[in-house]
C-alpha cells in the first residue's frame, strides 16, 4: 500500500496533488495561521504590550494574581464553511455566565466562509482579523492578556445524549471531563465533510455538470464550495425527491461505516439516540421551510415532517418558490429541495431515527433572563474555564 501510495504520488503534478488535499491543508494550515496572527499581527499594532490576546492559555485570570478576580473571558472562533463567528463568554468563579452588556454572550459573524479562500489559506486566516477585534473590544483591557483564544475550524459537529458503553475499550469519542469536581462522560464525534454545504457539493459532483433532481425547476447556475465551482441545472421535468433521495444516500454511505459499536450511525459513529437536540442547519432549514415558528427558539418536530416538506419543496418551482418562502435567501433557495431531503435522510437513513420520533430543535437556550447561542462554542469555553480551575 505504501508503495503504490508513492507511485501515484510521483505520478501526480504537483497542482493535482495539492488540489487533492486542499481540505487537510485548509484544516491545519487556517488555525495555525489564525494564531500566529493573534500573536504576531495584532501586538505589533497596540502600543501596550498588555493588550494582547494569548491563545489556548488554560487557565482562570485570577489564577496566581495577588487580587482575586470574580469572573472570567473566553473568546472562541468558529470558523465554518458557511461563515465565521466570534463568541465571547463571561464567567464568575461558579462557572455560571455573566452579562455582558444586556446580553449573555457577544456574537459577531461574517460571511463567506473560510471555504470561500480554500486556495489561500493565509487570506482565510486574516478574514477572522475584524472578529478579533470585536471581541477585543468587549475584554477589559486589563484582563485580555490572560484571556483564552479558542479557535475551531468546523463542518458538522453531533454530540450523543447517551453515551456507548466505556469498558470495552472500542469507544475512542467517549471524552471524560470534570466540571467543578464531578465526573462526566461526554460521547462527541465531528462528521467531517458531512455538513450541509459539504453535501450540496457532493450531491451536485454525482451528477457531472448535468441535470440534478435535487435542483429546484428553472435554476441554471453555479455553487461554489471549497475553492471548486459545480454547474448547475434542474431536470428539464423539475425536481425530483425519490430521486434525490437516492443521491443523498449514497452520500451518507450508511453501509461502508467501520464502525465497531453495537449502535453505529453514518460516518464511523456510535451511541444510542433516544433524545435528540438538532441545531444550526436543521433549525434554520425548518423554519425556512415553515415546518416551525421562526420567532420561537426552541421547537418540537419529527423526522417525517422534513419528508414532508420536502415533498412540497420539492414540486415547486423556483420562481413560485421565491414567494412561497420568503425566509431563504437566493443563494440557498435552488437547493432547498435538497437541504430538506438530505437532512430528512440524515436523521432516519443515517442516525436511525423512527420517523415519528420526537426531536428537539433548537436556536437558542434560555438561560437566566436570557438567551444564549445551542452552539458548541459555549461547550468549549466551559471546558476551558473548568479546566483552569
Amino acid at each position: 500500500m505504501l508503495r503504490r501510495g508513492r507511485q501515484q504520488q510521483y505520478n501526480e503534478s504537483v497542482s493535482d496533488t495539492l488540489r487533492r488535499y486542499q481540505g487537510v491543508i485548509l484544516v491545519i494550515s487556517v488555525p495555525l495561521l489564525i494564531i500566529c496572527l493573534v500573536l504576531v499581527l495584532m501586538p505589533a499594532a497596540r502600543t501596550s504590550s498588555n493588550d494582547v490576546f494569548v491563545s489556548n492559555r488554560k487557565f482562570l485570570p485570577n489564577v496566581g494574581s495577588p487580587v482575586a478576580l470574580l469572573k472570567s473571558y473566553v473568546v472562541v472562533f468558529d470558523a465554518g464553511s458557511s461563515g465565521s463567528r466570534v463568541h465571547v463568554f463571561c464567567f464568575d468563579q461558579n462557572l455560571d455566565l455573566m452579562h455582558i452588556g444586556d446580553e449573555l454572550e457577544v456574537f459577531y459573524e461574517l460571511k463567506p466562509g473560510l471555504s470561500a479562500n480554500a486556495k489561500d489559506p493565509k487570506v482565510a486566516a486574516e478574514t477572522l482579523l475584524p472578529l478579533l477585534e470585536k471581541a477585543e473590544k468587549v475584554v477589559p483591557q486589563n484582563m485580555r492578556k490572560t484571556t483564552p483564544v479558542k479557535v475551531g475550524v468546523s463542518d458538522f459537529k453531533s454530540e450523543a445524549a447517551k453515551t456507548p458503553n466505556i469498558s470495552n475499550g472500542d469507544d475512542t469519542f467517549l471524552k471524560e471531563m470534570s466540571l467543578l469536581g464531578t465526573k462526566y462522560y461526554l460521547y462527541v464525534h465531528s462528521y467531517l465533510n458531512y455538513g450541509l454545504l459539504a453535501a450540496r457539493a457532493k450531491i451536485l459532483e454525482m451528477s457531472k455538470d448535468s441535470e440534478n433532481p435535487c435542483v429546484l425547476s428553472g435554476y441554471n447556475g453555479v455553487y461554489s464550495y471549497g475553492g471548486i465551482d459545480y454547474k448547475v441545472s434542474s431536470l428539464s421535468s423539475g425536481s425530483s425527491m425519490n430521486k434525490c433521495m437516492e443521491k443523498a444516500l449514497k452520500v451518507l454511505k450508511v453501509n461502508e461505516s467501520n464502525c465497531s459499536h453495537a449502535n453505529c450511525t453514518f460516518g464511523g459513529g456510535g451511541g444510542e439516540r433516544k433524545d435528540m437536540f438538532v441545531a444550526s442547519f436543521f433549525y434554520d432549514s425548518a423554519a425556512q421551510a415553515g415546518l416551525i415558528d421562526a420567532s420561537k427558539p426552541v421547537a418540537k418536530v419529527h423526522p417525517i415532517d422534513f419528508k414532508e416538506a420536502a415533498e412540497r419543496v420539492c414540486a415547486t418551482k423556483l420562481d413560485d418558490a421565491k414567494s412561497r418562502y420568503p425566509r431563504v435567501g437566493s443563494s440557498n433557495l435552488p437547493y432547498l429541495c435538497m437541504d430538506l431531503v438530505y437532512e430528512f435522510m440524515l436523521l432516519v437513513n443515517g442516525f436511525g431515527l423512527d420517523l415519528w420520533q420526537e426531536i428537539t430543535l433548537v436556536k437558542k437556550i434560555k438561560y437566566q433572563d436570557s438567551l444564549v447561542e445551542a452552539a458548541w462554542p459555549l461547550g468549549s469555553a466551559i471546558e476551558v474555564v473548568s479546566a483552569a480551575s
